[in-house]
């Protein structure tokens, strides 16, 4: 039976290790079978019954974003930084200020332990444990799931047998779709902005591998 909701994650670090410290976790929830670029959706939760129907959005993307202190988890938790990871957010020319804020907006940066809480009751509302956990290569879910055993947790709120491997599908069936048809980040290195393009290709990619013709032209 085909799965029809799937999350796609994706996380920024200061180290390329499966015990790096993390700046940030994005998600979306999404249906990989359904038009490209969309995502599920949920009631807004700041929406009141007495809202205007016509003025006000009554769903929003069902998406989970949340900056973690990086101080925090190097002192409690014995996580790692790397100096050139750290430089290269600094001083490479391809990020963006507004990428770059999860690095230095420290009013926003949470706790490792709650966020990992939250991120926990987020995958529980949207199917649990054995919802596909799509992530681009193994080291977001490496990071998280050494995360969750230095956090308290024991292990990741998802099934060993749950995880997707988004690159290995990109870099195998991207012939799907043609260069101008991919959808890259609307803000790069940032979380959720990646999560959610690669949501999306792989949404186009399982559209057109599942398209009646598919078996006729050998896609």
């Amino acid at each position: 039976m085909q799965k029809t909701t799937a999350v796609m994650i994706d996380i920024e670090t200061l180290g390329l290790g499966p015990a790096s410290v993390i700046l940030s976790i994005g998600a979306v929830r999404f249906n990989p079978f359904a038009v490209p670029g969309t995502v599920e959706m949920v009631e807004n939760p700041a929406v009141s019954a007495f809202d205007d129907a016509q003025s006000v959005a009554q769903m929003v993307p069902d998406t989970f974003y949340k900056l973690v202190d990086p101080i925090e988890q190097q002192v409690r938790y014995g996580l790692q930084v790397e100096a050139s990871t750290v430089m290269w957010w600094l001083t490479d020319e391809s990020i963006t200020p507004e990428a770059r804020s999860a690095f230095g907006n420290k009013n926003a940066q949470l706790p490792l332990e709650a966020v990992l809480a939250e991120l926990a009751g987020w995958l529980a509302l949207g199917g649990g444990a054995d919802t596909p956990i799509w992530s681009n290569g193994s080291l977001d879910i490496n990071v998280l799931t050494t995360a969750y055993h230095v956090g308290g947790y024991g292990r990741p709120p998802w099934k060993y047998d749950a995880v997707r491997d988004y690159r290995t599908i990109a870099k195998e069936f991207g012939y799907c779709q043609t260069e101008e048809e991919w959808t890259h980040a609307s803000v790069k290195h940032n979380a959720l902005a990646d999560a959610t393009a690669q949501a999306t290709n792989l949404q186009r990619i399982y559209n057109r591998a599942h398209a009646p013709h598919v078996a006729a032209d050998g896609i």
